[in-house]
């Protein structure tokens, strides 16, 4: 039987920049290309950047939404039996 190779995995927090998938995707292609391992990990807004901008608040981007439909379904006690 053959013996697998080890799985090696980073896992990387770039630096984003907001909103420029196409510079986060480059630096994440140089990560991927210059590790050496199998199996690289990158946060799930780690191409797209957290948007930061005053318009973007908390109740009015997705995890906000997120949050607040949270909030509605402990309030109105949702699925207690």
């Amino acid at each position: 039987m053959r013996v697998p190779e080890p799985l090696t995995v980073a896992v990387v927090q770039p630096a984003c920049a907001d909103q420029d998938v196409a510079a986060n995707a480059a630096a994440e292609a140089e990560v991927i290309t210059t590790t050496g391992v199998r199996l690289v990990v990158f946060p799930e807004v780690s191409l797209t950047g957290w948007v930061t901008a005053p318009s973007a608040g908390p109740e009015g981007s997705q995890p906000g939404r997120l949050l607040s439909a949270c909030r509605a379904y402990e309030r109105d006690g949702a699925g207690r039996s």
